[in-house]
């Protein structure tokens, strides 16, 4: 028995002319170039990022019933 031959897949050719939806229906691209709303920048944390303390003492735990 002869194994298959496999080929390269079809190559995807993308339009520049915008985004294809789901259906692969290409939407047409803005006319005017669209800018961020906000600046793009890093953002400080709001509370200091420091070790936290436990809030009971982490000790040896006793089992509670014997497993049967």
């Amino acid at each position: 028995m002869r194994a298959p031959v496999l080929s390269a897949p079809p190559k995807t050719l993308v339009s520049s002319t915008g985004v294809p939806d789901a259906n692969g229906i290409i939407a047409p691209a803005p006319g005017v170039p669209v800018a961020p709303v906000a600046p793009a920048g890093p953002v400080a944390p709001v509370a200091p990022a420091g070790p936290v303390a436990p809030v009971a003492p982490a000790g040896p735990v006793a089992p509670v019933a014997p497993v049967a």
